[in-house]
């Protein structure tokens, strides 16, 4: 029963559901320190400008901060390290907590992004 059912082991893009959306504009702020974001969804995000600090499994707290409609609009959530490589300044995650709102209100956001973000590339 089970025995010999081959457990599926995809590379991360599979894995992961979400689309990214490209937002130089956005910061997250873990820890009190801001990185710039390269590029976020509603499941996970990358940023730059890391130093060394956290380790891969480890959680903190953090703020993500979008501008929509022109004013900065933030979400807090609980992340996890994923990825960190202070020599390229790289640190990638995941969102593992949010409230209920916070994630309807991020999702809302993250689908008008993708939405402008396939029109101008249609247009390119």
């Amino acid at each position: 029963m089970g025995l010999f059912r081959k457990k599926h082991r995809g590379n991360e893009a599979e894995r992961r559901r979400a689309e990214r959306v490209d937002d130089r504009r956005a910061v997250l702020v873990i820890g009190g320190v801001s990185y710039g974001v390269l590029d976020w969804s509603v499941e996970d995000f990358r940023v730059l400008g890391y130093r060394g600090g956290y380790q891969r499994g480890q959680e903190a707290e953090a703020r993500l901060i979008v501008v929509h409609n022109n004013l900065p609009v933030h979400f807090d959530a609980v992340i996890s390290v994923v990825h960190e490589n202070a020599e390229t300044g790289e640190l990638a995650g995941r969102f593992v907590e949010m409230s209920a709102t916070t994630r309807h209100n991020l999702d809302h956001i993250h689908d008008l992004r993708l939405a402008r973000q396939h029109e101008e590339a249609d247009e390119e």
